[in-house]
């Protein structure tokens, strides 16, 4: 209370002093806005951060949208689409006042960035509708005689195209705006249409590259590679990392997949600089499709990168409610007066880590006896193994088989089925039912009946049952995949999602895959 009373006295002062001083601080507000509106950044974190600072040097409504509209551009190329709407919507009622604007025509073309920025934002948080609201309010705002204008409509659609993946059907839209950056299009001078022109045919060389035109994809790079030539030491920056993009793609459609994987890691390299999430997302999923970076090490690289940028949005909510749990702990630890709640909270504490460490306690047994178990299941699999190999059954097969002909046309299936085992067919993808019946000769019915009868189990119970034997088994028998990621344990197995693996591991053996490792590699000291 005392600091807001400190804080109304000193706006008070504020208040009287004279009209002259007064407009003295208003005219230096006004230069440092301009001079950071006019800083050229391309890291995500300092294009935001210089939004901050506009908006606290900002004194009319154009200069706050201008404010805002840095601060959402920062959040929306690293990946925060949902802080970024709210950033623009904001900066959209600034731009949407009755302000006085130094050029009419510059409130235009500030609604253009804005809503542009916007309904790229909706369609990357999944909102179509919102989007198409923004896009159409972009129509009913843009002159289409006007070339400069005229351009935001063909760029928007074949953006929303290349964020579903259609890039075909992006292409002619991005020809469009090219054909119009040739033609009518004014700039301020040469680099800028240079620039642009680079832009545009990069974005259509990967476009083409993505369709199967190779031949239209390398005039496109060729025409860029002259610009390049031509601005010298004044060549952009700001798209670099998409050229190193289109020079990969290219290499590996030539099979040139030694250049292709310098080109993918220059490209990362540089877009790395710049922390702009989408496109580093964008570049790790082409170097994860290329197929050239398969070592364990390459592909958790891109794994943990990839992870990373989807958990980015997770991580911001996390650190809004650490925020807010940190103000209710100051605000209680301000109420000193409150002795019987901080008593309550004591012995509240008390009995939470009690608790915590019984249940620790708990915990740690029953992972030793999971563990243990585990172990045991994997020796007696083995030599269960050891015995189909030799020409016997499992245990539970003898006791159950006779030798009516239908049991021994069962017996015959079950050999079959152990030979299938023994060839790891489970560790793929696809495994289905349907496909193990058919390798089996039989309907995927009578499959479901042999393996309930015989393994107690349905088919993906079957399935997962295998894979975590067979990778548990793996681990144990072989130390060296124990500096493994999980990630690719995970693929090892057949299964494309890692938590899902470990979901599935844990159901089964009582034990997550990390426990399983950290307890193998103790046992190995």
């Amino acid at each position: 209370m005392k600091l807001i009373r400190k804080f109304i006295f000193t706006l008070f002062l504020i208040s009287i002093i004279p009209v002259f001083s007064q407009q003295n601080i208003t005219l230096e507000k006004k230069r440092v806005f301009d001079s950071l509106e006019k800083r050229k950044l391309t890291n995500v974190v300092e294009i935001y951060n210089n939004g901050i600072e506009m908006r606290k040097y900002a004194q009319t409504n154009e200069e706050f949208a201008k404010a805002y509209h840095n601060m959402g551009d920062g959040k929306y190329k690293d990946g925060d689409y949902l802080a970024a709407i709210i950033f623009l919507e904001k900066a959209n009622k600034y731009i949407d006042s009755n302000d006085n604007y130094t050029k009419p025509s510059d409130k235009k073309q500030m609604q253009i960035y804005i809503n542009a920025l916007l309904a790229l934002s909706y369609s990357y948080a999944s909102l179509p509708t919102e989007a198409n609201n923004v896009i159409n309010k972009i129509k009913k705002t843009i002159d289409i005689q006007n070339a400069n204008e005229a351009t935001a409509i063909p760029q928007l659609i074949a953006k929303s195209y290349e964020i579903q993946e259609k890039y075909c059907e992006a292409i002619p839209y991005r020809k469009q705006a090219l054909d119009v950056y040739n033609k009518d299009y004014k700039f301020d001078d040469e680099v800028s249409r240079k620039s642009l022109l680079i832009f545009g045919n990069i974005t259509l060389a990967y476009l083409n590259i993505k369709c199967n035109n190779l031949s239209t994809a390398l005039k496109h790079l060729d025409i860029v590679e002259k610009l390049y030539d031509e601005l010298g030491t004044k060549k952009p920056t700001y798209i670099i990392e998409q050229y190193y993009l289109v020079k990969a793609l290219i290499a590996l459609k030539e099979n040139d997949k030694i250049s292709a994987k310098q080109w993918f890691r220059k490209s990362y390299k540089t877009v790395s600089l710049t922390e702009n999430k989408s496109s580093i997302k964008s570049i790790l999923l082409e170097m994860q499709a290329s197929g050239l970076f398969e070592t364990p090490e390459e592909k958790n690289e891109i794994y943990e990168a990839l992870i990373k940028i989807q958990n980015f949005q997770t991580e911001s909510t996390k650190q809004v409610v650490k925020k807010e749990i940190e103000n209710k702990n100051l605000k209680l630890k301000n109420e000193k007066e409150n002795r019987i709640l901080y008593l309550l909270i004591s012995v509240i504490l008390i009995l939470i880590i009690t608790f915590i460490l019984l249940y620790y306690k708990y915990q740690n047994k029953k992972l030793q006896y999971n563990y243990q178990r585990l172990i045991k299941n994997i020796d007696k699999k083995k030599e269960q193994k050891s015995n189909t190999l030799d020409g016997n059954i499992t245990p539970k097969s003898i006791s159950e088989i006779d030798h009516q002909d239908e049991n021994i046309f069962e017996l015959n299936i079950l050999k079959k089925l152990d030979k299938l085992e023994e060839k790891l067919l489970f560790t793929s993808k696809d495994a289905s039912a349907t496909q193990l019946a058919a390798l089996l000769k039989i309907t995927p019915r009578n499959l479901s009946y042999i393996l309930k009868k015989y393994r107690n189990e349905d088919f993906y119970s079957y399935l997962n049952t295998l894979r975590i034997d067979y990778i548990s088994a793996t681990l144990r028998e072989h130390p060296e995949y124990l500096n493994y990621k999980i990630a690719v344990l995970a693929d090892m197995c057949g299964y494309s999602s890692h938590s899902h693996f470990t979901l599935v591991f844990k159901t089964k053996t009582g034990i997550s895959p990390s426990q399983y490792i950290d307890l193998l590699r103790k046992e190995k000291k």
